[in-house]
């Protein structure tokens, strides 16, 4: 197999041509009063690995070497709803850049019309008549013992600002998105982490999701989909945390889809909602979401390109991993 020595750490998620926008009605939006049986509703069993070293930075200050590890459910909110976000099911909220505007066909949603992404994680648009309660709850993972590590670190230099634009500087360029990588590279100061390979334990209550919404949530939850129908195989890995662009919080998250969990039919399996997610997967930044996500393809090492680009003020990202870039085999 072969892969890049070095890469840039993040690379961009080309935005949908549009997003699709529902009324808040009941119909659409299923309600939070109580439990429909023509919809969804229930628990996800949720098993997350670290594949690298991983950390929360505000939570894993100066730990004693006894103390356990957890990961918020806070966290692991904000990561799926981005990876739901950035598959193009979801409006730009929470996207927030001094002076820059973002595409009028992303504008965050407001009072009574919602995409799929606010309408099961929820928004509360400022200036706004109305807010939406989101129909999922992420619980904190039950914590673990762990033996403490703290990568190397060295001062960094902050990225310029419009590397994460377009040509254009009022535009954004995409949806950001970390790549994965094998070795871990310095840190911008001292840290702690968990270990690669330690497993944490959470769970994930949804209410009255059709089958879409569904779908939704359970691959950006997941990242994995497998479809006889398409012959299409998909299992990539989140990228949670601090100091991603060094090579941490890789993380693999599989859900145990039991039945019996499903509180609103408990006489019906899961639905067969693969081809639901089928459609995502022709968007245009299907492709580089991939890309990005895939752990078994990530490169050997993360190169960040912040002192280049301030001595080469018209380059661009494209520029500096093909100056920097060479190929290597695995096995």
């Amino acid at each position: 197999m072969e892969i890049y020595v070095a890469r840039n750490p993040y690379g961009f998620v080309p935005f949908p041509l549009s997003v699709d926008r529902l009324p808040l009605t009941p119909a659409n939006a299923g309600g939070h009063d109580r439990y429909r049986r023509d919809l969804f509703s229930g628990t996800f069993d949720c098993k997350l690995r670290t594949r690298t070293l991983f950390c929360i930075k505000a939570l894993f200050d100066k730990p004693n070497s006894k103390d356990p590890a957890y990961i918020p459910g806070s966290t692991l909110r904000g990561a799926v709803r981005s990876v739901a976000q950035a598959l193009g099911a979801g409006c730009a909220a929470f996207v927030e850049l001094k002076d820059v505007e973002v595409p009028k066909k992303l504008q965050p949603c407001r009072d009574n019309n919602a995409c799929l992404v606010c309408r099961v994680f929820g928004y509360a648009p400022k200036k706004a008549e109305q807010s939406w309660a989101g129909k999922v709850r992420f619980h904190s993972t039950l914590p673990i013992p762990v033996v403490w590590e703290s990568p190397p670190s060295s001062p960094m230099p902050k990225p310029k600002p419009q590397r994460f634009l377009e040509e254009d500087p009022a535009q954004l360029a995409g949806w950001r998105v970390f790549r994965h990588a094998r070795e871990i590279g310095l840190v911008g100061g001292q840290i702690w982490c968990v270990p690669k390979d330690q497993e944490f334990s959470f769970l994930v209550d949804f209410q009255n999701l059709d089958a879409e919404e569904l779908a939704v949530l359970r691959f950006a939850l997941s990242l994995r989909h497998q479809c006889a129908t398409h012959n299409q195989h998909v299992q990539l890995c989140h990228k949670i945390g601090y100091a991603k662009a060094s090579g941490l919080g890789s993380c693999q998250i599989t859900v145990t889809e039991e039945p019996a969990a499903f509180l609103a039919s408990t006489t019906r399996a899961l639905p067969a909602t693969g081809c639901k997610i089928e459609t995502y997967f022709k968007l245009p930044g299907w492709a580089k979401l991939r890309e990005l996500l895939d752990f078994e393809a990530a490169p050997q090492t993360l190169l960040r390109p912040g002192s280049w680009l301030q001595t080469h003020d018209n380059a661009s990202i494209a520029e500096f991993e093909t100056q920097h870039s060479a190929t290597m085999t695995i096995p």
